[in-house]
């Protein structure tokens, strides 16, 4: 049975006499899984359906639900199971040498496991071949018979044996294929019994005009006002050609379809193992629910369509978290998405190691340097007259609304936006730097980093029906214990949680950011340099177009306003300072300048920005124009080569350079690697501005901000360059093999260059 798209929410209408509520409703609830031939497998839409697990196992709406209804503290029953009757089932067996009931107990086994290896608890597993479901089933058929909604007659048509079911003529593609599964369909006549579904049609248009909430989102709620407008037809409920199935009680030469058997598989999961089995006990136990995922199914995935995603592979990659919080941050709910590698690192690494995982590691860390990782202020007291903390309640507030809308998407930005407004205080009141001043500012500092910790509190308890593991791994550094995690209610995400004396725990990270293959292997492949270390390589996680065209931009860091004078501290200087961070050395006998660099990065190619040179303080103007020229074809589209002017304000000489450029959103620079295969004129400039320095320069983004974020970032620094849709990229840099204060002549350009970086007028 497939898992959660419809939103239902159970009606007292009666539909069919003595066959209970017609809504197949239930509480809380995984689906039912086919066992078909290989256990997990893919199933989805378009390069990748947008859920985490194979055969929509593991939807995360269907995993998320549940844990928010826990946090408010209602009775959920979460089902999962295997649907395991059909002809289906029946020739996957034979495929694999298998007696149906062997090959339902391996693939049964192998989805607990999927579970397990997905963080998934569930309340009750439920098989179709259980003897308590039989005993369900054939109490429900013979209800149904006993009210005058079923009967026999024959059929024929064109079945699709993976549908299990009979497709009209008009639905199907060429060669009669499925449009599910683009496989033909077998014309097949057969006596079966039918249920009357007829009957119903006018109750059920009412039921749903009077109900418009009864199916959600709204849109699925149209296509089936829509099917149910077109005429409902009586359906097949039995196979004569079927072995493999539950018998029907009053022929047992037929058997049960599989979907009039499966779907009841919510209700007699609600009965205990040993307990005598019947309808009335199981509904008894909690009929009808008020909120069941039900599925609605797409293209199938599958290996000979070229579009599988391995659940389980994902995860042994990078972790249960980071592939719940994808799927659900980037695929509203009721729609399909794309999945890409690229996408899934950049977005769960803008967002949970820097958004969230950063702003917890440094918070932590100051604290640790300058409070000895106590808290001396009650959070309450310490936001007092501070309007972050109205903020965050507001947020907190329309999050749950999006929670119980299942507008699990827009609940995920909204947590985010909670995280970008603590990166966003914490950057503006600089507690590092009023820890240096010591007195009022000292104590001020103090309460700032209660407060920022309180806000981590909060989002830890919101985030935690999407990303539980993360959530308890930020509670517990808090100085909770895993005990009072489990406890938690949404009541809980009030503000006031951490009193005064309270310690916290050492930092460390809580989300080690994710990297691609092809960046592991080149990590791997580094050869040592002189010294015995490895050469410093920057890692590529270019974020694509079309998100940072949706996205409020990640704030982890900024970088205040260049003094030419470098006697003033900027505030993501000062806290990579604070914070130990460090850029590895390229070679052990060439002098290095390291610091961090604030980049803008123009539509046109172009760049603009500072380095502040530590621990010194120095800023530096950076100013670039990609160089013409024709690629390397082994290069790749996002490859460039940049003329980079780097710019000594105090003693105004200028160096340039050539280097690398990748990515058009979150870049990296490096000097060039090699020559070969340029054009004549290229190898030559290169030669000419590098001559026989051992030049390296290297830049990785670390936080990519864009959008309105990008944009405050920019009026704030380089106001000049409002409005030209530029990304700001921040992160740490390392120069080696040139001496600003000696090398070169003073620069007439130097002045005008370091006036135009200040005001943004390099576009």
């Amino acid at each position: 049975m497939a898992a959660g798209r419809a939103f239902l929410r159970a009606a007292p209408s009666s539909l069919a006499a003595g066959a209970g509520r017609f809504a197949f409703a239930c509480p809380m609830a995984l689906p039912l899984l086919a066992a078909a031939a290989a256990g997990p497998h893919r199933r989805g839409r378009g390069r990748g359906r947008c859920y985490c697990s194979a055969s929509d196992a593991a939807r995360p709406y269907v995993l998320t639900t549940p844990l928010y209804y826990r946090l408010l503290d209602k009775r959920v029953v979460f089902i999962t199971g295997t649907d395991e009757h059909g002809e289906k089932i029946a020739t996957s067996a034979e495929a694999c040498g298998r007696n149906p009931k062997d090959h339902c107990d391996t693939i049964s086994n192998s989805y607990k496991m999927l579970w397990a290896d997905l963080d998934i608890e569930y309340d009750k597993f439920i098989r179709t071949t259980d003897p308590k479901h039989d005993a369900v089933v054939n109490d429900f058929y013979s209800r149904v018979l006993d009210s005058g909604d079923i009967y026999r007659a024959d059929y024929e048509g064109l079945y699709c044996v993976s549908c299990e079911e009979y497709k009209d003529e008009k639905e199907l593609g060429e060669n009669k294929c499925c449009p599910v599964h683009l496989k033909p369909c077998v014309p097949r006549k057969e006596d079966n019994y039918f249920f009357a579904l007829s009957k119903y049609q006018h109750q059920l248009e009412d039921l749903l005009t009077k109900n418009p909430n009864f199916v959600r989102p709204s849109h699925r709620l149209n296509e089936v006002q829509g099917w149910v407008k077109s005429g409902l037809r009586d359906f097949s409920i039995s196979r004569a050609s079927v072995e493999w199935g539950i018998p029907v009680p009053n022929d047992t030469k037929q058997t049960i379809y599989v979907w009039f058997d499966a779907l009841l598989g919510y209700i007699s999961a609600l009965l205990d193992d040993g307990e005598k089995a019947s309808l009335q006990q199981a509904v008894e136990r909690g009929w009808p629910a008020s909120v069941h995922l039900i599925g609605k199914d797409g293209m199938k995935m599958g290996k000979s369509l070229g579009n599988t995603l391995e659940p389980k592979d994902l995860v042994n990659r990078f972790g249960v978290d980071a592939v719940r919080y994808f799927f659900l941050r980037e695929v509203e709910f009721g729609n399909d998405g794309d999945y890409s590698e690229e996408r899934f690192i950049n977005i769960v690494n803008a967002h949970l190691a820097n958004t969230i995982g950063n702003l917890l590691n440094r918070t932590l860390g100051l604290l640790k340097k300058n409070c000895k990782s106590t808290l001396a202020f009650d959070s309450i007291a310490a936001a007092d007259g501070i309007s972050l903390k109205d903020n965050v309640e507001n947020l907190v507030d329309k999050a749950k609304d999006q929670f119980e809308n299942l507008l699990l998407s827009s609940a995920c930005e909204t947590l985010m936006e909670i995280g970008n407004l603590g990166n966003l205080y914490i950057d503006e009141q600089a507690p590092w730097s009023c820890f240096k001043q010591g007195g009022e500012s000292a104590e001020k500092a103090a309460k700032d980093l209660v407060i920022i910790l309180e806000t981590m509190r909060i989002i830890a308890i919101a985030l935690s029906p999407i990303t539980p593991s993360l959530s308890l791994r930020i509670y517990t550094q808090l100085g909770f214990t895993e005990d009072q995690f489990r406890t938690l209610r949404w009541e809980d995400t009030k503000w006031g949680g951490l009193k005064a004396g309270q310690v916290m725990m050492e930092p460390k990270p809580v989300f080690a950011r994710l990297e691609t293959e092809t960046d592991e292997k080149d990590q791997s492949s580094s050869k040592p340099t002189k010294g015995g270390k490895k050469k410093a390589r920057t890692k590529l996680h270019r974020l694509p177009l079309p998100l940072r065209r949706r996205s409020g931009g990640t704030a982890m860091s900024s970088v205040s306003d260049p003094q030419a004078n470098g006697d003033h501290q900027p505030a993501a200087e000062a806290e990579m300072e604070d914070n130990g961070a460090q850029v590895e050395e390229v070679a052990d006998s060439v002098e290095t300048m390291e610091g961090v660099a604030s980049i803008a990065l123009l539509p046109s190619g172009a760049i603009s920005g500072h380095f502040i040179r530590l621990p010194d303080s120095v800023c530096y103007g950076l100013h670039g124009t990609p160089i013409s020229c024709e690629r390397e074809c082994s290069r790749g589209e996002d490859y460039r080569l940049i003329k980079l002017s780097i710019i000594d304000f105090k003693n105004k000489r200028e160096k340039v350079v050539v280097v690398e450029c990748r990515g058009h959103d979150a870049a990296r620079l490096q000097n060039i690697d090699h020559l070969h295969g340029w054009e004549d004129d290229i190898v030559g400039l290169v030669e000419k501005k590098h001559g026989n320095q051992k030049f390296s320069l290297s830049f990785e983004c670390e936080t990519l901000k864009a959008d309105k974020a990008a944009e405050e970032h920019i009026s704030k620094y380089m106001p000049n360059l409002r409005g030209l849709d530029a990304i700001v990229n921040i992160g740490k840099m390392s120069i080696s093999g040139i001496n600003l204060d000696k090398d070169d002549e003073p620069s007439e350009n130097a002045a005008i260059l370091q006036e135009h970086l200040m005001y943004g007028a390099l576009a």
